[in-house]
């Protein structure tokens, strides 16, 4: 399979030296290498749900999932257990100083709902060895961070943020909360940053990149340095968008047989290639290709409603047998509503503009024949991220981490 090399972003940086206005967020902590370089690392860590369920299979809480301009949006409308059946968890955050060293981390977040008494609206941290943290005494729609110093268990720890507890005036677990960022920090809430992890969109980090670039009266080297370390704390997903990177299709592919197939029918899918290359096969074929599918979900992306990208991607096929692929706004979809259809392979590219409610989906049919295909190299960019109409955001953050004797993903 001959596939293309990463996207190598053109254009010069950027000529001018528009100054970036400081936003307070705190300290960071950046290594420096022998030549004395502040090294800053892309955050590579992500944490998934932990949504517990019944005996029968239903999940206690009912709730959607989205990443907005300010983080992480978990807006829930019905729940009936205990805080630790629902919030979001890594069960493995790496921990490299081994058991029983000095952590403290914490998140920063906030909810539509005010704090309560002990155990009637109140958001609790679990991290390593020690006790849970407990915080009941937050104002709703107001900032705050909830953190705990602990020791690790390891090589990793299990870190989760507990929100089932959360409660309107009512008492009832209906809430909208929303989760900026978390940092994990080596020692005690001085030490240095070992991980963070920045929940906004592509859309929220360009807004505040743009304001702070724009602001021409306010140059600050700590500015600089501390949104550069937003970009390298965005999750990879939102990261990719801005810098137009391959997305990792981990988890994100579905084999689904129509049941009109064929009894006879045999067909599957997989993630292979580091993980950026969907696989779908059939060796019994059924009678229509619809019968086969394969779907590809990126509607994790955050992708902006009335926002236009760009959509590149590689499409490999075994034999001359025809296949069919087709980008779309939601799993389910009309016709009419589809982004675009390829039944070629090699290279496609394709601009698409997110409709209210949209997000970007790939579904591969080939249930009539006996073949493979791959979609690979699947990269979205988004085509409103320019400064001034010149330079893109990534060109801007290279040249100030350039300017300031910042490196970029060490």
């Amino acid at each position: 399979m001959n596939k293309r090399k990463g996207f190598i972003l053109g254009g010069a940086l950027l000529a001018s030296a528009a100054a970036l206005c400081a936003l307070a967020y705190g300290s960071v902590a950046f290594r420096k290498n022998a030549l004395g370089t502040q090294a800053v690392a892309y955050n590579t860590l992500d944490f998934d749900m932990r949504i517990e369920k019944d005996g029968e299979g239903d999940p206690y809480y009912q709730y959607t999932k989205s990443y907005g301009d300010e983080g992480l949006v978990l807006n829930v409308t019905g729940g009936d257990k205990t805080d630790w059946h629902f919030g979001i968890a890594n069960w493995s955050f790496p921990t490299p100083l081994g058991e029983d060293a000095d952590y403290y981390c914490e998140f920063v977040m906030h909810v539509d709902v005010a704090g309560g008494g002990a155990y009637e609206s109140q958001v609790v941290l679990e991290a390593g060895k020690g006790d849970n943290v407990y915080m009941s005494d937050f104002a709703a729609n107001s900032t705050f961070t909830i953190s705990k110093a602990f020791k690790a268990k390891g090589a990793t720890t299990g870190i989760v943020l507990s929100l089932g507890a959360l409660k309107n005036a009512g008492g009832n677990n209906v809430f909208n909360a929303c989760i900026e960022k978390f940092v994990l920090k080596q020692g005690g809430a001085d030490g240095a940053i070992v991980n963070r992890i920045n929940f906004q969109n592509a859309n929220g980090f360009t807004t505040k990149w743009k304001a702070s670039h724009d602001a021409s009266f306010c140059a600050s080297k700590a500015g600089v340095e501390e949104l550069i370390y937003d970009f390298c704390a965005l999750r990879p997903a939102e990261r990719a968008l801005i810098t137009g990177d391959f997305q990792n299709l981990t988890g994100t592919v579905i084999n689904e047989p129509a049941g009109e197939a064929s009894s006879e029918m045999k067909s599957n899918a997989w993630v292979a290639g580091g993980g950026n290359e969907a696989h779908a096969e059939v060796t019994v074929k059924s009678t229509k290709p619809e019968h086969s599918r394969t779907w590809i979900d990126l509607s994790h992306l955050g992708l902006a409603a009335g926002k236009t990208y760009k959509l590149s991607f590689d499409i490999w096929k075994l034999t001359e047998e025809g296949f069919e692929l087709i980008t779309q706004p939601l799993k389910w979809t009309a016709v009419e509503n589809r982004y675009g259809f390829f039944n070629t392979p090699g290279y496609h590219e394709q601009e698409i503009t997110i409709p209210s409610g949209g997000s970007l989906w790939f579904l591969a049919q080939l249930g009539n024949v006996v073949n493979e295909i791959s979609v690979y190299n699947i990269a979205v960019r988004s085509l409103e991220l320019d400064i001034d109409g010149k330079s893109s955001i990534i060109e801007s953050v290279r040249y100030f981490a350039n300017r300031y004797n910042i490196e970029l993903g060490a």
